[in-house]
């Protein structure tokens, strides 16, 4: 697996720098650098920008005790677009700039909400379950206090507290 990750990083690199080496050929070195610091300008206000966003999409969908799933995903990806962009380098900023474009992220949220949920389907990611010992005993804290108030129609605000007994017979 690693053997695979170095030879992807260094044919990407490769390719990076072929294609600067090309850009700059046809166009000149001052050309090519100033385009891409533009596109590294036009990624950084997109980042700022979409990143805003997405914060706000976040704690809208927490103010209304959703979980923001989709809304986090934009998050990371706006991440990786703004990390593709501090990389110099044309196939990175197309990289970075297809992150961070609402369109086509949209697209590629769908794609890998589609691809996790085959891989879950054909079990090829197991979920692991946490384990707590009986005897535990969490104190709460004050976000988790509802200071008397029912959280849902079938909460009424006492708490029936029960403890399981061992089925175990060989204990006296």
């Amino acid at each position: 697996m690693l053997g695979y990750m170095f030879l992807t990083i260094t044919l990407f690199t490769i390719g990076e720098l072929a294609l600067l080496i090309y850009v700059g050929g046809l166009i000149g070195f001052w050309s090519t650098l100033g385009l891409v610091l533009l596109t590294a300008f036009v990624g950084a206000s997109l980042v700022r920008n979409e990143g805003t966003r997405a914060l706000i999409k976040i704690q809208k969908e927490l103010s209304m005790g959703r979980v923001p799933a989709s809304a986090m995903l934009d998050g990371i990806a706006i991440m990786l677009g703004g990390a593709f962009l501090m990389t110099p380098g044309f196939i990175t900023d197309g990289i970075a700039l297809i992150m961070l474009f609402p369109l086509s992220r949209a697209i590629i949220k769908a794609f890998f909400i589609r691809r996790c949920r085959s891989w879950i389907e054909r079990q090829q990611v197991h979920v692991s379950h946490i384990h707590v010992a009986p005897n535990f005993d969490p104190q709460p804290t004050v976000e988790d206090a509802h200071w008397g108030q029912p959280q849902s129609p079938y909460d009424d605000g006492n708490v029936i507290d029960i403890t399981p007994e061992s089925s175990d017979d060989s204990t006296p």
